[in-house]
């Protein structure tokens, strides 16, 4: 019969098949890093531990524990924990030293903004471009967060919350945590969620267009969309031309219909199967926020960003950076901007628009 030495303290438990319910991996030395596996007693004969109960950060070196001489398993076993090694080193970046070590410099610095918006009792729409985007990020990462402790409140639910960061990352985890390779599949996943949405917006325009008052205005808001839809990039005057028709009816935020909001909210991180008059209040945030965060860029000037921020910026604003070069991206973002300054708050709607409108077709085909 198989035992553990009490003074071993088990560290993680692998989940095995139905012969043995877990390996129980045991710290050999108080000042070791290394580390040993027996088979215990109770795993033995089936007890229900927990099926995945490792500790954020834990990283046992599977194949070390497996050439120790005084270690005697038997091969399926060996097998079983050579592809449950390989399983958390490519799925599972929540024992990334680097990410944690990237979470706790953002975190410093969201402490050291929210310690100047203390002292000079200032909002965040007032900070500089680069502290409100990392406010912003940082912000949309936390929210993230609340699925993870929500399903890790319950006791022995943190192997499910393990289990759930390796399956899909995308969703619970934080860009902290992913990969180079992750970070580029999800963002082209994201893009191709905005697009499959932007005909749907731009058609929804199309829809409205018999319910604007005055003719004039009726008439350049036909023209820009039948432009759009022939493949045209628009220009930053064509869309100045209608500002006013996106500050009261049919089309101001107070104004439009839930299935439109919702295909809106398709083009920022905000959740659409909410009630239609919280995605309302969280299009106008933030469309404010995106505003602000526009201005204070214009201050800055996009001569002063790095080619990695620029890149954020246009992803940030609807525009997938993968395929465009870095001259493609600051003459967007300087469409972008010139438009976008003379935005009223009253306007927001048309900032929302916009992210669908002025992406949809660029870079223009040359003809």
């Amino acid at each position: 019969m198989l035992s553990v030495d009490i003074r071993e303290r088990p560290v993680a438990y692998i989940p095995l098949p139905k012969r043995y319910r877990a390996i129980c991996i045991t710290k050999t030395l108080p000042h070791s890093d290394t580390y040993g596996f027996k088979i215990s007693e109770s795993a033995q004969k089936g007890s229900n531990l927990p099926r995945l109960n490792a500790p954020r950060g834990f990283n046992p070196d599977m194949s070390a524990v497996l050439r120790r001489s005084d270690v005697d398993i038997c091969p399926q076993i060996k097998c079983f924990v050579s592809a449950n090694e390989r399983f958390l080193y490519t799925n599972s970046g929540a024992a990334s030293d680097s990410g944690f070590q990237l979470l706790f410099e953002d975190v410093k610095e969201v402490r050291r903004i929210k310690r100047i918006m203390r002292s000079n009792n200032i909002h965040h729409r007032e900070l500089p471009y680069r502290d409100m985007e990392r406010l912003l990020l940082f912000r949309r990462d936390m929210i993230k967060a609340v699925p993870l402790v929500v399903i890790s409140l319950p006791p022995f639910a943190v192997g499910l919350v393990f289990v759930l960061m390796c399956l899909f990352p995308r969703q619970l985890l934080f860009r902290h945590f992913w990969t180079p390779q992750q970070q580029r599949k999800f963002q082209a996943i994201t893009h191709l969620k905005r697009s499959k949405h932007q005909a749907e917006i731009l058609n929804n325009l199309v829809w409205t267009i018999p319910h604007v008052d005055k003719w004039p205005r009726r008439t350049l808001l036909l023209s820009l969309c039948a432009k759009i839809q022939s493949g045209v990039h628009p220009s930053v005057s064509e869309l100045n031309a209608i500002c006013e028709v996106f500050s009261g009816p049919p089309l101001g935020m107070q104004y439009l219909a839930p299935r439109h909001l919702r295909s809106l909210g398709s083009q920022l991180p905000v959740i659409v199967w909410l009630p239609s008059f919280l995605v309302r209040r969280r299009l106008t945030t933030k469309a404010l926020d995106l505003l602000y965060l526009d201005r204070a860029l214009d201050s800055l000037g996009l001569d002063q960003l790095s080619d990695e921020e620029m890149k954020r910026a246009c992803d940030l604003r609807g525009l997938s950076p993968s395929h465009l070069s870095s001259s493609q991206c600051r003459e967007w973002l300087q469409q972008w901007l010139q438009f976008s300054i003379q935005v009223k708050e009253s306007e927001t709607s048309l900032l929302l628009h916009s992210i669908a409108i002025l992406t949809l077709n660029y870079p223009p085909v040359p003809k």
